[in-house]
C-alpha cells in the first residue's frame, strides 16, 4: 500500500469501525459487516476508469504508462485520491441489505455515480457511489448487482467525478524562485528583461539596464510557484482565440536543465485571462489580478 495513503486510512479505518457499528444495529443489516470479495484493484493492474452519472461521463485510461483523461493528461493528484479510496474499499461497513434502500441512500444506477474498473476492455468492479450523509457524516455505495450498501467515512462523490475537466491538470507551470534565470514580459506597457545579477536582478528595456528591486520580482515569482489555472476553455472557445496577437507574454529562462517556457495571455472578460503554454494544446483560464500581477509595469520593479 502506498505510502501516501497510509494517514488517511488509519483515521478512516477506526471510524469506519465505530460508524459501521451503529448503523448495522440501527439498520438491522445482518450479512458480512465488511465489502468483501472485490477484485485486487490497484494502479498496476486497472488500465481505464469510466465515471458516469445521468448524461455526463468521463474516460480515464492510461497511454503508455501515463493516465489520460481524452487527450489531456490527468491530474495526478486526483489519481492518488482515486487509489486512496480504492485501499479502503474492503473497509466500507454494510448499512442496509433491501432494495428499498437505494433510492433513499441514492445507490440505484440511475441516481448515483457509477464507477467501471475496466482492464484490456472488460470490467473488473463496478460501483455506485450513493449520496453523502452530513448526519452520519458517511457516504452510501453498492457494488451491483449486490443489493447490500455500504458505508465509508469521507465524501467519495468528491473524488469520482464525472466531469472531465475536473481530472485535467490545472497547473499551469510551476517553477520556484531560485529556478528563474531571466523573465522576458511584453505587454500594454512595453517589453522588459528581468536577468539574475548575482543575488539581485537587473532590468533592461528601452531605457537600458537599471537594478530591480528584488522583493517586488519575487512577488511576480512566486505566481508561477505554481500558476494554477481556474478552469479551462472550451473547445468551442479555444477554436475562435487568437493567440497571435496576445495581451501580454511572458518567457521563462531557468536552471538545472529545466526547459524555457513562455505564456501568453489573452483577456477573456474584466475578471479573467485565457492562458496557453507555448507547444501546449490546452487553453487554461486564470484570474485577471494573477495576470496583471505576473504583468507587472517596469516601472513598479525598479528605484
Amino acid at each position: 500500500m502506498a505510502a501516501r495513503h497510509v494517514g488517511l486510512i488509519v483515521v478512516a479505518l477506526i471510524v469506519v469501525a465505530l460508524a459501521g457499528l451503529a448503523t448495522r444495529v440501527l439498520s438491522g443489516a445482518s450479512g458480512p459487516s465488511t465489502l468483501s470479495g472485490l477484485f485486487p484493484l490497484s494502479e498496476e493492474v486497472v488500465d481505464q476508469i469510466v465515471i458516469r452519472s445521468g448524461d455526463r461521463e468521463v474516460r480515464l485510461f492510461k497511454v503508455g504508462g501515463e493516465w489520460r483523461a481524452g487527450t489531456h493528461s490527468a491530474f495526478a493528484t486526483r489519481l492518488d485520491d482515486v487509489w486512496g479510496a480504492v485501499d479502503l474499499l474492503e473497509s466500507a461497513q454494510t448499512v442496509a441489505e433491501s432494495p428499498a434502500s437505494h433510492a433513499i441512500l441514492g445507490v440505484d444506477s440511475e441516481a448515483g455515480v457509477n464507477v467501471l474498473f475496466h482492464r484490456d476492455g472488460g470490467v473488473l468492479e463496478t460501483l455506485i457511489i450513493g449520496r453523502w450523509s452530513e448526519d452520519a457524516q458517511l457516504n452510501y455505495l453498492r457494488r451491483p448487482p449486490g443489493d447490500t450498501v455500504y458505508s465509508l467515512p469521507f465524501e467519495l462523490a468528491f473524488i469520482f467525478v464525472p466531469d472531465p475537466d475536473a481530472w485535467r491538470d490545472p497547473v499551469i507551470v510551476s517553477v520556484t524562485p531560485g529556478q528563474v534565470q531571466s523573465v522576458t514580459v511584453s505587454g500594454a506597457d512595453g517589453a522588459y528583461t528581468l536577468d539574475r545579477a548575482g543575488p539581485g536582478w537587473t532590468l533592461t528595456d528601452g531605457g537600458g539596464g537599471r537594478p530591480a528591486i528584488g522583493q517586488r520580482v519575487d512577488v511576480v515569482l512566486r505566481l508561477l510557484a505554481p500558476l494554477v489555472a481556474d478552469g479551462f476553455a472550451t473547445a468551442d472557445e479555444a477554436e475562435d482565440l487568437d493567440f497571435g496577437a496576445p495581451d501580454g507574454i511572458i518567457a521563462l529562462s531557468v536552471s538545472g536543465g529545466g526547459p524555457d517556457q513562455a505564456l501568453a495571455f489573452l483577456r477573456r472578460d474584466g475578471a479573467s485571462f485565457y492562458v496557453t503554454v507555448q507547444g501546449s494544446r490546452t487553453v487554461y483560464t486564470v484570474g485577471g489580478l494573477v495576470v496583471e500581477g505576473l504583468l507587472t509595469p517596469a516601472d513598479e520593479l525598479t528605484f
